[in-house]
C-alpha cells in the first residue's frame, strides 16, 4: 500500500510536524511559495511603523504620522528665518534662524 501520506483522500491534510515554515525577510521583496508561520509585517521590517510613514499615506493598513511631512521642497536659509525661530532643512536637521 505504500506510505499513508501518499493516499489521496480528496482534501489536503495539514500535518504541522511535516511542514517546515518559511521565514519572511526584509532583505528583498520576493516571497517564495510555501507555508509561513503567523507573523506581522512590522515584525519582519521594523521600519513599517507609523513614525516612518509620511502623513496622509497608509502602507499595509498602517497610517502615517502627522509629524512625518514631505520637506523636500523646503528652501529657507538660516539668514532668511528670524533669529530664535526654528525650521527643518531638507535633510531633516533642525535649524535656528539668524535674521535680526
Amino acid at each position: 500500500m505504500g506510505n499513508p501520506r501518499d493516499i489521496d483522500i480528496g482534501f489536503p491534510v495539514n500535518v504541522p510536524s511535516l511542514v517546515l515554515a518559511k521565514t519572511l525577510s526584509n532583505a528583498n521583496d520576493t516571497v517564495a511559495a510555501g507555508y509561513y508561520a503567523a507573523t506581522t509585517l512590522s515584525a519582519v521590517d521594523t521600519d513599517l511603523a507609523t513614525a516612518s510613514i509620511k502623513s496622509g499615506v497608509t502602507v499595509f493598513g498602517i497610517a502615517g504620522a502627522a509629524t512625518v511631512q514631505d520637506i523636500a521642497d523646503a528652501n529657507a536659509l538660516v539668514g532668511e528665518v528670524n533669529s530664535g525661530r526654528t525650521f527643518y532643512s531638507v535633510t531633516g536637521a533642525k535649524k535656528t534662524g539668524t535674521r535680526v
